[in-house]
């Protein structure tokens, strides 16, 4: 692992207040996990310093105590209806311990003696808030006739705007987005043109080197099928190929006149929450695509094995996305998949 990389982590490298430069030992040790595992890690530790930082005046170094520990599980599970809440989720939170453990580890430092059953306890009470809060509200999907208000607008637009209508798949946005804003990706810094491999005329596979949900060495990919109309994901693809001229280069990128500029998690998100504004959708927040793949799928008819493969869920993943549509959303998706096939 380089160093530049390991700047990108620097919260968990950091010993809290006081950030450290890893040594060659620390790139060693650092180099025995997955870099999503450590983007995860680095993510949990960026919530607990939030959380000492927020909370005590002084100024936190390592070790953690007991106390400590169960505070920021008070603190991740404020009630929605309290001040300062901060809605972390039972899942979340569980991920964000783990990554307090491992802050301990990579430092060599003692992690506190606390009650695994306590927190074991603390979690699931929060599981069953998150239940609640499910049932009042999910995360807006992308119906098709969205998709191509969106696809209209954006097709008049900058290169920026042209990468984004390749995004229609059921992807994570961190899995198509890049860590650097600029330059070639690194091996696990996103979607190259030669992760594209053409299968016929008909279909395109994405290889995913790093995947979210992947395992060690385990490659995922993204299948697209060419679709007769203008939401056609091959033409967007082969769009973004013949953008550039190095099969090193970012899939999802431009051209500019002082190099390429790739697209970034937070960039995308803010510049698509704009657009739904801007078409009057400003019930959309960022990226739910893949939301919406799920939703039209299941709404078709696709078996929900079929819909898990396709956007690579856990078995019981797929729950806190999947809901029917209503009898409305139906019809005015029904409709504007005809009037879009006959616009061809």
């Amino acid at each position: 692992m380089s160093n530049s990389t390991s700047f990108k982590l620097k919260y968990f490298t950091s010993s809290g207040h006081t950030l450290k430069e890893p040594s060659e030992l620390d790139l060693l040790v650092l180099g025995g996990w997955e870099l999503n595992t450590l983007r995860s890690y680095n993510s949990a530790m960026r919530k607990f310093l939030r959380f000492k930082k927020t909370t005590e005046a002084r100024r936190f170094e390592l070790p953690a105590t007991a106390a400590n520990i169960y505070h920021f599980c008070l603190w991740a599970g404020k009630k929605p209806d309290t001040i300062n809440s901060h809605k972390i989720c039972s899942v979340t939170l569980e991920k964000y311990l783990h990554g307090l453990k491992a802050w301990h580890l990579y430092h060599d430092a003692a992690y506190p003696q606390i009650s695994e059953k306590r927190i074991e306890l603390i979690i699931k009470s929060l599981a069953k808030r998150d239940a609640l809060r499910m049932m009042d509200k999910r995360k807006k999907a992308v119906m098709v006739y969205n998709l191509i208000a969106l696809v209209d607008t954006l097709a008049a637009g900058n290169e920026f705007d042209l990468c984004l209508v390749a995004f229609w798949v059921l992807a994570r946005l961190g899995e198509v987005t890049y860590l650097s804003k600029s330059g070639n990706p690194a091996l696990d810094g996103g979607i190259k043109k030669s992760d594209v491999t053409f299968v016929g005329e008909s279909t395109a596979i994405i290889s995913l080197q790093f995947a979210k949900t992947a395992s060690a060495r385990e490659v995922q990919h993204l299948r697209l099928t060419a679709i007769g109309n203008r939401l056609c994901p091959l033409k967007a693809i082969r769009r973004r190929l013949n953008n550039g001229d190095a099969l090193e280069e970012s899939l999802f990128g431009f051209q500019t006149t002082v190099g390429r500029i790739n697209l970034t998690k937070n960039a995308v998100g803010a510049h698509l929450t704009h657009a739904w504004g801007t078409i009057g959708r400003e019930g959309i927040l960022g990226h739910p695509f893949r939301v919406g793949g799920a939703l039209i799928r299941n709404a078709l008819s696709v078996d929900i094995a079929t819909i898990c493969a396709l956007g690579r869920w856990k078995p019981c993943s797929y729950k806190l996305y999947i809901r029917p549509y209503s009898p409305n959303e139906l019809s005015a998706t029904i409709t504007a998949l005809l009037a879009l096939d006959s616009n061809i």
